[in-house]
């Protein structure tokens, strides 16, 4: 697991960093990949200080969210953990999902940190990048 985001190893992270201007707190840094609105203005580019501080509010919810409820019923069924502490479990899910910057891999579909266990982390070695993914090869 990664120290800076749960599902993507710090090793990967930095090289999916694309150089810029952050959108939100005008530093120069590497910027990742987050769909973020606030006051109807949109942004898809933010620096990690960002990522990690904004309201999660403003950053627009992925698929996954709408299936960890589910998948954390089946890991703890009834009677195993409470509902409280089933419900505690899905919102770190979820807020730690929102805040994971979307890798060109993610491309297919945002839930792949639940499909196989309650928490998988990307393995990509950061060789591909969007325009990679985006043109034929």
């Amino acid at each position: 697991m990664g120290k800076i985001f749960t599902y993507i190893t710090d090793e990967v992270l930095s090289k999916y960093a694309e150089p810029g201007t952050c959108d939100w707190c005008n530093t120069d840094s590497g910027l990742y990949r987050i769909y973020i609105e606030v006051e109807g203005d949109m942004g898809d580019r933010a620096c990690l200080k960002c990522i990690k501080s904004l309201p999660l509010r403003w950053i627009l919810p992925k698929d996954d969210e709408r299936i960890i409820g589910s998948l954390i019923n089946e890991r703890y069924p009834k009677g195993t953990k409470s509902q409280s502490q089933r419900f505690a479990r899905t919102v770190e899910m979820c807020d730690d999902c929102r805040r994971t910057p979307r890798l060109p891999n993610f491309i297919q579909n945002d839930d792949w940190p639940q499909c196989c266990a309650p928490s998988q982390r990307t393995m990509s070695n950061g060789e591909r990048t969007y325009d990679d993914i985006q043109s034929p090869q």
